[in-house]
């Protein structure tokens, strides 16, 4: 190669390395022209701060956020129910003397609702207790009986025998005794089933009997519920009725009444 064909080498590669380094100068300087136009090279400001500075008054408090629970209502079609309803029926075969409740009234506890007609039942009464007080005026003998035996017995006076019947007759009468005892407890109890009365405070709903009826035991005569004591009774879904216990307290909302409650699951 001459001197003259390297010196034009030389010029080409120059050329052509000037022409890179030119090309590779010109794409550095686009690229730090175009990071100034886009504010890569400018002061950083925080988005959040900038966006303060921008949007609130200087007078303005900034709260922090924080997470809170809302109640979640899951809608369900239920009834408002009385805790305590009974029905009030009578015990004995009677006819209905007299009735002193209507439907809707208010009653108390203990307030007689129906009396049965009890002539029969006052008359047992008496028989039972007529025969308890002999019953205790026989016995009250056969024990005098047996302590003069048991003096007489002591003297030989009278035979082992005689003092034995002494002994089992006591037995015998004192045992009666219990017997009428018990019969005019029953007597009592029965006479007692004539007059109906409120097992609690509450309100009478239904009234099934008029005076001059006939019942026999077991039949309603008037339905009485509590109203102070309520209960919703609603269909839940499975899959929710299986996250509620026994015991629970839930919130409750009766759209119809505008009401919203504590409730316990039952």
């Amino acid at each position: 190669m001459t001197a003259a064909k390297r010196r034009l080498d030389v010029v080409k590669i120059i050329r052509a390395s000037g022409g890179w380094i030119l090309a590779l100068a010109g794409t550095v300087g686009v690229g730090i022209l175009l990071a100034v136009f886009a504010g890569v090279l400018q002061p950083k400001v925080p988005p959040a701060a900038s966006s303060r500075q921008r949007l609130l008054p200087a007078d303005a408090k900034v709260v922090p956020a924080r997470l809170i629970r809302r109640p979640r209502y899951e809608t369900a079609v239920g009834s408002i129910e009385p805790i305590h309803q009974s029905s009030v029926a009578a015990k004995i075969l009677a006819k209905v003397a007299e009735v002193n409740v209507t439907a809707g009234q208010m009653v108390k506890e203990g307030e007689v609702l129906v009396r049965l007609q009890d002539d029969d039942l006052q008359s047992r009464l008496k028989q039972a207790q007529a025969a308890h007080d002999s019953a205790v005026a026989h016995a009250e003998q056969a024990r005098a009986d047996y302590q003069r035996a048991s003096r007489l017995i002591e003297g030989n006076a009278i035979s082992r025998a005689e003092f034995e019947s002494a002994a089992t007759a006591v037995r015998t009468r004192e045992a009666e005794v219990e017997r009428s005892a018990r019969a005019v407890d029953e007597a009592k109890v029965v006479l007692d089933y004539a007059t109906i009365a409120a097992p609690y405070d509450g309100m009478v709903v239904d009234k099934q009997v008029q005076a001059g009826d006939t019942v026999q035991a077991g039949q309603t005569l008037l339905t009485l519920f509590d109203p102070g004591q309520m209960q919703l009774v609603a269909n839940v879904r499975e899959s929710l009725a299986m996250k509620l216990k026994i015991g629970q307290e839930v919130r409750a909302k009766l759209e119809t009444l505008d009401l919203e409650c504590s409730a316990t699951v039952r």
